[in-house]
């Protein structure tokens, strides 16, 4: 088997400590996820892909912090991203998590929508699946399927080298779980950034090695791909906080033709590599996050990213509407 080398681990570094700190978060306040909160969203679905756009351009020149926003920049905690996104579904209902490893051999899902739907969707993946649970869970209810999430924070759903035996452990026992649930489509979310063009050419065969283990034990299931979405420099509380008068500045900025370590431009190449390569459907989110190459950190009245990189539950759900007509065409493609 190829191993990666030291350089490319170290070009997995800094998102990997950014995993590790969440996981070790997760793991110490398990008791606390358990204890917070619902956090409700107050902005209303975005209707249509038409109406984003005109958000998205609105926001990509706006200068002064809104004083209404979901949630409230100045009373974020960038440390504990859960308390605002989907994150913390899986420890506030008892299944499968980092901070619960108590079903490691046979994990168990989070379960939402119809229950007794005759069709089920699996979400899988690190901490991203967090990001698009809220959307998912508001689409399952609306076309009356079942929805099951798998997600263990800081273990990428490609099998790359350093994962914890743990996470190695997820990956064997994965598999199986899916199975059982009979899903009609199986998606996957990329939530890794994007390394050189060696060390994205080695993701996408790890990726697919993935993908090959759960199509071995559901071969008649539709797999999905789901894109990765942007990463900011730093969190976006943090950031809008520290510029309330240039809101702009917080966003990310990128080029379909730059690649490399951290860029963009990069990831959306990957994650369409890493599709055809492993013959599933693509679903990209670029469109649901940036116009221009610009992705701003606040659409609308929400803030978009609990932390750099995990979606707010207020933003994942203004999504939902676009989620659900998703979901929709991959069901009907099965």
């Amino acid at each position: 088997m190829i191993s990666f080398t030291s350089l490319v681990r170290n070009e997995y570094f800094v998102s990997m400590v950014s995993r590790l700190r969440l996981i070790l978060s997760l793991m110490f306040s398990a008791s606390l996820l358990v204890a917070a909160p619902a956090f409700a969203a107050t902005s209303s679905p975005i209707p249509t892909q038409d109406a984003l756009k005109a958000l998205l351009e609105k926001a990509i020149t706006q200068k002064n912090l809104p004083t209404s926003l979901t949630p409230d920049p100045a009373k974020m905690n960038v440390t504990k991203p859960w308390l605002y996104s989907g994150l913390r579904y899986a420890t506030a209902e008892g299944c499968f998590s980092a901070a619960n490893l108590s079903t490691l051999s046979n994990p168990k899902p989070c379960l939402a929508g119809n229950l007794s739907s005759p069709t089920t969707v699996v979400l899988f993946g690190s901490s991203a699946v967090g990001s698009w649970t809220p959307a998912m869970r508001v689409a399952a209810a609306t076309l009356h399927v079942r929805f099951a999430s798998f997600q263990y924070e800081a273990c990428d759903p490609a099998y790359i080298d350093g994962l914890t035996a743990n996470c190695q452990a997820f990956h064997k026992s994965l598999p199986a779980a899916i199975a059982k649930l009979h899903a009609k489509v199986i998606i996957c979310v990329s939530g890794t950034n994007a390394g050189t063009d060696a060390v994205n050419r080695m993701y996408i065969q790890r990726l697919n090695q993935a993908f090959s283990a759960i199509n071995a034990e559901s071969p008649n299931s539709l797999m999905v791909l789901w894109g990765t979405t942007p990463q900011l420099a730093l969190p976006a509380a943090t950031c809008l906080v520290a510029r309330p008068t240039n809101v702009s500045s917080c966003g990310v900025t990128y080029s379909r033709t730059r690649y490399g370590l951290g860029e963009y431009g990069s990831v959306l190449k990957r994650d369409k590599d890493s599709a055809r390569v492993a013959k599933a459907v693509f679903v990209p989110v670029e469109q649901w996050f940036c116009i221009h190459n610009t992705c701003p950190a606040i659409i609308g009245s929400s803030v978009v990213y609990a932390d750099h990189m995990h979606v707010t539950e207020a933003y994942s759900k203004t999504l939902s509407t676009l989620v659900t007509n998703t979901l929709r065409q991959l069901l009907s493609r099965k």
